[in-house]
């Protein structure tokens, strides 16, 4: 998961259980993990991230993330 914010933005939201935080750049920061469950992962974890950011590589974590934004999006219609 690639942040579009400072490792220090982005750090107060991340708990060990996700994964690791590495420095991308002054800008920017990646979030390296892996999960067993992409549903809750990004259901439970990414969701309520206050924060801009990109899922990179991991399709069934991307599929989870639509869902999520799906249900998300037919809740405010």
């Amino acid at each position: 998961v690639l942040f579009e914010a400072p490792i220090d933005q982005v750090r107060p939201f991340v708990s060990a259980p996700m994964g690791r935080l590495e420095v991308v750049d002054d800008d920017s920061c990646r979030l390296v993990g892996s999960t067993s469950n992409p549903a809750m992962y990004a259901g439970e974890w990414l969701a309520w991230m206050p924060l801009v950011f990109r899922i990179e590589g991991d399709e069934a974590l991307r599929a989870a993330a639509g869902d999520v934004a799906a249900r998300m999006a037919r809740a405010v219609e």
